[in-house]
């Protein structure tokens, strides 16, 4: 028992010793501190209840994950929450739902609250209560839980990294109050069932087949210690987010320890223990145990200050003129910093004070870490991840978009996926010049953008490049900028230039940058047309809302804050402009309501929630029982009551009730306005929806328009929301067949508007009808996952993008492409818009 003593001795020394030089632990980078309620000893768990960070689920998933992974995240967190609010057994396996049974349950305002920490209390083994704290982003993060597993080689644990806490608060279908669920998000580790003969550790490893999971937290046992198996090295990216770490381990071990008690099983005494030993205790010779720490990430991709370093991502919105020291550390080639030393000088800019721009991040923050690499910010255009000025460009994913030929020398102009253009001459000699010129206006001029990157030919070679341009500018808000590459041969005179073209990598960022050129950011408009205004503000957040992307979140909450305000008849509308977006033409009231819907969904700020409640009780004002048992009418005067205004006030209705909890005064009026459209008659024989009814409250027979066909699916879709009732999902799904199998919306698979046909022109007003049809025959098809669903969206867009667009990215009127003299095929900002609802909706699909 002396040798006990001693150890014991040498113990109490050494905590003394690690007590009074221990600092405090640095909360992990980008977790914040979360403070939590004491957590009852009678309670299995404890997270904070706070609902501050708000997380769009959707958002979150197109954010993190890939494109695959995005489309399942979603489902697989419904099928979680389904099984729980069914109160259905958990036998490990996750029950998979159909999209109808997906719809059932209703996540309020389809966001979920997440939580940096969690508390879990458990039982020790000297029948104890102890408590382990789960924290996301440390080390602290490993959980383990009861294995469902049976059989003579099962294993007792199951364990898992949790990567997220959250709650959310959802019903079913028909239940008026939201529960509150709280769920990990974990990635599981697989037990490695390699039997060589020898005694170690449990070994686990990433579980190739179910990778990713939800967890009720009341399944945890306990927080487990995991170490590292050094020996089996690393793989990258898998235990996280794409956020977090570059790599992790391929295996880990599981350690096993007995904590305060562990003494007291030697010794003897122990409580629910026998004593155990008879005989003088002997210290057992331990074996040698393989000690480590994880390494650190390296400095490439990992983020100092806001930037990421080991590549241009972090800078964006900025360009930099670095220091030859800093470039040389960026990895740049002596030959590439002497030539842009020697013809690319710029005047050095000192900034005394800190300044912030709308849409930048905080400056002052980026400028000191600008310092610290030897370099300064200065004002410019820049992409995404490309800075302007530099020689490199993404090369794997760059094409040519633009050729012309000069005294037999080819001058190309490309472009890589980020946007970013450059020019090059080949095939000729020394003294051959290459250069950029940029417009703002789609090629009217090029003033201020006039031979940028001009270049020579080297003596020797035979060819060159210029350096890096962009095609936007989101400080000084130009997007749409146009590039072409011009040259010069020695031999022979005059000049050519290659056409000019926009980029267009990605379809529906392309077609964005296109449509923010015709936006006025001073009167926070697309000039003259008011209602199509709103459609297309409310595509454009519909692009950022399915991607992630927030290029353009400025615009939104300045067309909120310029225009709400009253306005006289002829400044923006040919009406009249009440205030809060409302005038005499109900529909164009409606038409805000519905953007600001969306602009609380893309920010979850609660004064867009409020407007387009304040939007939606003034239309209400217009439902009349008198005329028609129902209905609301079209204009302040009641005369018209038709399918565009209704089909407006049931979706706006019905997604109020969605996204304001415990609410029933929207859900009843979203139930009574369908009931009402679906026996009103609009609907004709062949499932199409004419204008409106007469004053005998019949069908008036007026045209088909593609916008009142989607209304009425979008409307009929979000009340199934509501109420789970199949059969106005199957009304749904019956308009959406009579749209597609229609002569008369639909034309050799490409949906036509009447006024689409070669020896038409559409009106302003019909030029976006089509692209509100695809924006609510999208939701269809992507809560449904029909196939034929699915396949036409897909066309539409298709068609759009290889027939109907220009080198400028310019997407016209007739999807189909088809083109006329005397009837030209239409391209202004709201085809643009109109089409890229079609781009949107197949996004994901």
């Amino acid at each position: 028992m002396a040798q006990v003593g001693r150890i014991e001795r040498i113990q109490a020394n050494t905590r003394e010793v690690i007590v009074k030089n221990e600092k405090p632990k640095p909360i992990a980078v980008g977790i914040d501190e979360e403070s939590l309620p004491l957590t009852r000893l009678n309670d299995h768990h404890g997270v904070s209840a706070r609902e501050k960070e708000s997380i769009n689920i959707t958002d979150f998933a197109q954010k993190n994950f890939s494109a695959t992974r995005a489309a399942e995240f979603p489902n697989k967190l419904r099928d979680h929450l389904l099984t729980r609010l069914l109160k259905k057994d958990y036998d490990g396996d996750e029950t998979t739902y159909s999209t109808e049974e997906r719809l059932r349950l209703i996540i309020d305002k389809n966001r979920m609250y997440e939580h940096k920490t969690m508390q879990i209390n458990y039982t020790t083994y000297d029948v104890r209560r102890g408590q382990d704290i789960i924290h996301v982003g440390t080390d602290r993060c490993d959980v383990m839980m009861l294995s469902c597993e049976d059989g003579p080689n099962a294993h007792p644990f199951w364990y898992a990294r949790v990567l997220g806490i959250y709650h959310v608060n959802a019903c079913l279908a028909g239940q008026d109050k939201d529960t509150q669920l709280y769920f990990l998000h974990v990635r599981w580790f697989g037990r490695d069932d390699i039997d060589d003969g020898r005694r170690r550790l449990t070994r686990i490893g990433w579980d190739e087949e179910n990778e990713y999971g939800f967890i009720d937290p009341a399944y945890i046992l306990r927080a487990c210690h995991i170490a590292p198996a050094f020996a089996h090295g690393t793989a990258p990216f898998r235990a996280a987010l794409r956020r977090a770490e570059e790599e992790d381990y391929n295996y880990y071990y599981v350690f096993r320890w007995s904590d305060r008690d562990l003494l007291m099983r030697f010794r003897g005494d122990g409580i629910g223990h026998q004593v155990l030993l008879s005989k003088p205790y002997k210290e057992p010779s331990a074996p040698a145990a393989a000690t480590g720490s994880e390494p650190e990430p390296t400095e490439e991709g990992t983020r100092d200050g806001g930037v990421e370093r080991g590549s241009e991502a972090g800078l964006a919105g900025y360009e930099i003129d670095v220091d030859l020291e800093a470039r040389r550390e960026a990895g740049d080639s002596d030959d590439e910093l002497d030539g842009d030393a020697q013809g690319n000088e710029k005047e050095e800019v000192h900034h005394d004070s800190p300044t912030k721009r709308r849409g930048d991040g905080d400056v002052s923050e980026q400028r000191a870490l600008s310092r610290r690499r030897g370099c300064w910010f200065v004002s410019a255009c820049c992409v995404r991840t490309g800075i302007e000025g530099y020689s490199r460009a993404n090369e794997g994913a760059s094409s040519a978009v633009g050729w012309c030929v000069l005294w037999g020398r080819p001058f190309a102009l490309h472009v890589d996926d980020r946007g970013m253009f450059w020019g090059t001459i080949s095939g000729g000699a020394p003294g051959d010049e290459i250069w950029l010129d940029r417009s703002w206006n789609e090629g009217k001029n090029w003033d201020g953008g006039s031979s940028l990157g001009r270049t020579s030919t080297p003596s020797g070679a035979t060819s060159t490049r210029t350096v890096l341009f962009a095609a936007r500018d989101p400080k000084s808000l130009l997007y749409g900028g146009a590039l072409r590459a011009c040259g010069r041969a020695v031999t022979g005179a005059g000049g050519a230039c290659t056409s000019w073209a926009r980029p267009a990598a990605d379809r529906a960022a392309a077609a964005a940058d296109a449509l923010m050129w015709a936006y006025q950011p001073d009167t926070a408009w697309w000039l003259a047309s008011w209602w199509n205004s709103a459609v297309t503000i409310t595509t454009l957040m519909d692009w950022m809302w399915v991607t992630g992307r927030r290029d353009y979140i400025w615009a939104v909450d300045r067309t909120f804050e310029v225009n709400k305000v009253p306005m006289a008849a002829g400044v923006k509308s040919g009406d009249e402009l009440l205030g809060d977006f409302t005038s005499r033409a109900i529909d164009d009231s409606a038409w805000w309501g519905m953007a600001w819907v969306r602009a609380y969904d893309l920010t979850g700020n609660k004064k867009y929630l409020d407007e387009a409640v304040i939007i939606a009780n003034y239309v209400h004002g217009f439902w009349d029982t008198s005329t028609c048992n129902g209905g609301v009418w079209w204009d302040g005067e009641r005369t018209y009551k038709n399918a565009v205004t209704i089909g407006l006030y049931i979706r706006l209705t019905a997604v109020l009730h969605n996204r304001i909890s415990g609410d029933t005064t929207w859900r009843d009026r979203a139930i009574t306005a369908w009931n009402w459209f679906d026996k009103s008659g609009m609907v004709n024989a062949d499932g199409l929806v004419n204008d409106g009814i007469n004053h005998d409250c019949k069908n008036n027979g007026q045209p088909v328009h593609s916008y009142n066909q989607g209304l009425a699916i979008g409307g009929a879709l979000e009340v199934y929301r509501i109420t789970g009732n199949s059969s106005t999902l199957d009304a749904a799904k019956r308009l959406a067949d009579a749209a597609m199998n229609s002569s008369v919306l639909t034309v050799d698979g490409v949906l036509t508007e009447a006024c689409d046909t070669p020896d038409k022109v559409c009106n302003d007003n019909g030029k976006q009808f089509k692209g509100i049809f695809m924006r609510y025959f999208g939701d269809l098809a992507n809560a449904t996952r029909v196939d034929k669903y699915t396949a036409y969206v897909r066309k539409q867009a298709d068609s759009v993008w290889s027939k109907d667009r220009d080198s400028l990215n310019r997407l016209g009127q007739r999807w189909n492409g088809v083109d006329n003299a005397d009837f030209p095929n239409a391209r202004d900002w709201r085809t643009q818009a109109s089409a890229m609802g079609a781009l949107v909706a197949a996004i994901g699909l």
